[in-house]
């Protein structure tokens, strides 16, 4: 007779203990114990040591460490907010890479005028109240009547300069206020900026830049894009138009719809069109492209894009010495090469004789468009869409950072009590520490985004519920599904099952048996010693009581199928059998007859 042989255990390898393996066919898992990982950045002021994690005690001590308004300080208060006090957070500082940081900006300026052209105002017209928020992060200030727009952006900086947890530092230069991300690196383009003022009578406005078209003629017909946070205003250009007729059907497009910006034009009217942020609205990741209008160019005045990501190859180092495991990782990179490290780590840390039962989590907040150019599930090696272990949020419209959204479902699921939990409808938490506002509607997913982020991408989208905050909509991993056979791996609570099902055995084996000798021709006469068959009876006995818990479905029908048998080395008992997880109830579907 032969049995299926854990096929990541060597047969040379001699250290003793109880391993156990999981083919990914139609089961699922999840990690022990409730610690989570968060991969950030620290600033100089921390102290702690980089590649090495570290255990915070509470928010203050995580401040200490990495630095107010550090990435690693804002993602541990996320995490914190949504686990509360059922999950462990471990943070861990990473390098700042080569690079730039990411810079927004700010401008006060005169509002525009009713007709669609450039406000000629040079003072606020009343007293007014402008609010800024970075992040979720900010707060009001008073502008008085006949303040200069200069006077304002001082008044605003003095404010933001109050905020300690801010994630950018704030420079001026005149009326236009320049925040510059904390750390070096691509993610701090994504960073949400909102602007708001109290009342239109002071004539008031706030830019985050501007735009110019320059060069024209256009030879031939074409479109110009803004790419505006979750939304794309895409103008036509009609075959020989001016750069003044190309910035006005910009303009006239940016106007006609609920894009996060609205623009006006200078009179007489040139090539540039002039952006403003939105009452209410959050504004980034602005980004301009033209198609098919050459000569004609368009660039984009809107502060830079970061660059840069971390080697986390020290890092990972550190975590494959480490003992303990993190149940899930909350990671802020977007970039193939981390991923497919981050990967390979995981995915070789899963296996005999390690096991450790880990997930990661990370998060998109470009649109869903956007994303599919070159989505990243199929683009790392090995790639994401092969293994459950694996969660991306999609949030276009987030108020804060992506990172922060990622440090929230991290600790959501470290935090679960229940390993088979099924995460649907979770709410995303906010509190003084880490606010999160909800997208504004026009930025929302709407219904066939969300199918497609689910059945293409294999993304998580985080909507908006009846309650008016952010929740999970639907629980999914990374794998692509071969068929229906195995979709429950496409859940988080599969794989979670899958761990806790393999560390019972572990634990409850090693309990049993540890210390053991094994009989195979004759049976046991003392305690001294066990056959195959007693191993067979304590896993049925193991994964009844896991059917006991709703963490396995149908131990008894399963026995038969547990094989025990010495078959590889004479010390080693080799036990075959199936772990079925439980799957989560997604749908509920009724067909009614109307008589």
């Amino acid at each position: 007779m032969t049995i299926d042989i854990n096929p990541d255990l060597p047969q040379n390898y001699r250290r003793p203990g109880i391993f156990t393996s999981v083919r990914f066919t139609d089961a699922g898992a999840v990690a022990p114990g409730k610690r989570c990982l968060m991969l950030g950045y620290k600033l100089p002021a921390g102290t702690a040591s980089l590649n090495t994690p570290i255990l915070p005690v509470n928010l203050a001590d995580a401040i200490a460490k990495f630095g107010a308004g550090s990435m690693l300080a804002r993602m541990y208060a996320a995490a914190r907010t949504q686990g509360k006090y059922g999950a462990e957070i471990w943070c861990l500082p990473l390098p700042t890479p080569s690079g730039a940081a990411a810079t927004h900006l700010i401008q006060f300026l005169a509002a525009p005028n009713s007709d669609g052209t450039v406000g000629t105002n040079t003072t606020t017209q009343t007293v007014v109240t402008c609010s800024i928020y970075v992040g979720e992060r900010g707060g009001s200030f008073s502008i008085q009547m006949g303040s200069t727009f200069a006077q304002a952006a001082t008044l605003g900086k003095a404010m933001l300069d109050g905020v300690s947890d801010l994630g950018v530092t704030v420079s001026i230069s005149g009326d236009t206020l320049t925040l510059v991300d904390r750390s070096v690196g691509e993610h701090g383009t994504d960073m949400p900026v909102r602007v708001s003022f109290s009342n239109t009578t002071a004539k008031l406005a706030a830019s985050p830049g501007s735009l110019l078209f320059a060069s024209g003629p256009a030879t031939g017909a074409g479109s110009a894009t803004l790419q505006a946070n979750a939304l794309s205003a895409q103008a036509t250009i009609g075959a020989g138009s001016t750069d003044a007729q190309s910035a006005t059907a910009m303009a006239n497009k940016i106007n006609s719809a609920g894009y996060c910006v609205s623009a006006a034009l200078h009179s007489p009217t040139d090539g540039s069109v002039v952006l403003y942020y939105k009452q209410d609205r959050v504004a980034h990741q602005l980004s301009v492209s033209v198609n098919g209008i050459t000569p004609q160019t368009l660039t984009a005045t809107v502060g830079t894009a970061g660059s840069g990501t971390p080697s986390i190859s020290a890092a990972l180092a550190t975590l494959t010495a480490d003992s303990q495991a993190y149940k899930a990782w909350a990671i802020p990179f977007k970039d193939t090469a981390n991923w497919s490290a981050l990967a390979a780590h995981i995915e070789a840390m899963s296996l005999s004789p390690v096991e450790k039962g880990q997930t990661a989590h990370g998060a998109i907040s470009v649109p869903l468009a956007v994303y599919g150019v070159a989505p990243l599930s199929a683009a790392t090696t090995p790639k994401l869409s092969s293994s459950p272990r694996y969660c991306l949020d999609l949030v276009p419209g987030a108020t804060v950072p992506a990172y922060e959204i990622a440090g929230r479902t991290a600790a959501m699921v470290a935090a679960a009590d229940y390993a088979g939990q099924n995460f649907n409808g979770y709410q995303l938490l906010s509190s003084d520490t880490a606010p999160l506002g909800v997208p504004d509607r026009a930025d929302r997913l709407i219904a066939d985004d969300i199918e497609q982020a689910l059945e293409t991408y294999q993304l998580t989208p985080i909507v908006v519920d009846e309650d008016g905050l952010n929740a999970v909509e639907r629980s999914t991993t990374t794998y692509k599904s071969l068929g229906t056979q195995d979709r429950k791996l496409e859940k988080w609570s599969c794989v979670l099952q899958l761990d806790f099902m393999r560390a019972s055995l572990r634990y409850q084996l090693g309990k049993l048996f540890g210390g053991k000798s094994i009989k195979r021709y004759s049976a046991p006469r003392t305690s001294n010693a066990v056959e195959p068959a007693n191993v067979k009876a304590a896993v049925y006995r193991i994964i009844l009581g896991l059917d006991d818990l709703d963490l396995f479905d149908g131990a008894r029908g399963a026995r038969d199928a547990i094989m025990a048998g010495v078959y590889v080395t004479p010390t080693r008992v080799d036990v075959a059998m199936p772990l079925i997880p439980l799957s989560d109830l997604d749908q509920i579907s009724v067909a009614g007859s109307a008589e």
